[in-house]
């Protein structure tokens, strides 16, 4: 029903009343990041870690709390310590990898930057803007040819401009 409200204030009544099961504080730790409340959705998932049952739907939701909350190496360290779901393993890493490679782009470490996509790449697909990414990266790089070829597949599939734009400066000498 997506009242993540009204969920959440029932499992506080269940709470002062000290009847709170594991399943409860998952379920509240799911309503609280619908509602980007992620201090209080990392605390209830942390709870639930603690049962064997709920440990590894626990450790998935606080992987993706810590991940929306820009917190990566504390998101790996979580992968660490509570191993995931293969499906689930390879969505949290992929965003691992999104979130390096963004940071050290703004950061200007392009070489961090393909070093992130890459390992991304190995697990999912690639998608357009992450490819704008690369292609900047070798561009920023010195590998204009390089950048050139990203920029030429990605106008092929579909005209962007910001692609059509990296293909034109990759293309002057």
């Amino acid at each position: 029903a997506k009242r993540f409200s009204a969920c959440i204030k029932e499992i506080a009544g269940m709470e002062a009343r000290g009847a709170v099961s594991a399943d409860a504080m998952l379920i509240k730790g799911w309503c609280h990041l619908e509602l980007s409340r992620l201090a209080e959705a990392r605390t209830a998932f942390e709870a639930a870690l603690a049962n064997r049952r709920t440990q590894q739907d626990a450790a998935y939701g606080a992987a993706l709390t810590l991940l929306r909350g820009r917190l990566t190496d504390d998101a790996e360290a979580m992968g660490s310590l509570y191993p995931l779901a293969e499906r689930r393993d390879r969505e949290v890493r992929a965003e691992i990898y999104w979130q390096r490679a963004r940071s050290a782009f703004d950061h200007k470490q392009y070489q961090r930057v393909l070093d992130a996509l890459n390992a991304r790449a190995a697990l999912v697909a690639e998608p357009a803007d992450l490819s704008q990414l690369r292609g900047w990266s070798y561009y920023h790089l010195g590998n204009r040819g390089q950048a050139q070829a990203v920029f030429a597949r990605l106008n092929m599939s579909l005209y962007d401009p910001a692609a059509a734009r990296g293909l034109a400066v990759s293309s002057t000498r």
